[in-house]
């Protein structure tokens, strides 16, 4: 379920993202340039935003939800993990087969 908010949540959740990579660094979890990949630019940041697609094959046209993040906070983070992780889930996603 979705609720409607009241207020723009977007500057609460970009200076926690900013104060989370932060500390990762200030912890050396994390280098300087890993920091400059994830880090999100206030001149870009965006709120995600809701939209739905109509699924007209079904009884009653029920809607699906979906969820834009693009230039969100987090979308640094998406991308540097996305980079990490893809070749690792490439290789073994390929040699998987399914049985249903």
């Amino acid at each position: 379920a979705y609720i409607e908010l009241d207020s723009n949540p977007l500057w609460s959740v970009f200076d926690k993202v900013i104060l989370l990579l932060n500390d990762l660094r200030s912890k050396k979890y994390i280098l300087s340039w890993q920091l400059d990949k994830m880090m999100p630019k206030r001149e870009t940041v965006q709120l995600a935003y809701l939209y739905f697609i109509p699924k007209p094959h079904k009884a009653g046209t029920p809607l699906r939800p979906i969820v834009s993040s693009m230039n969100m906070p987090t979308t640094g983070i998406s991308r540097f993990l996305d980079k990490l992780i893809r070749p690792i889930f490439d290789k073994h996603a390929r040699s998987t087969t399914f049985i249903d």
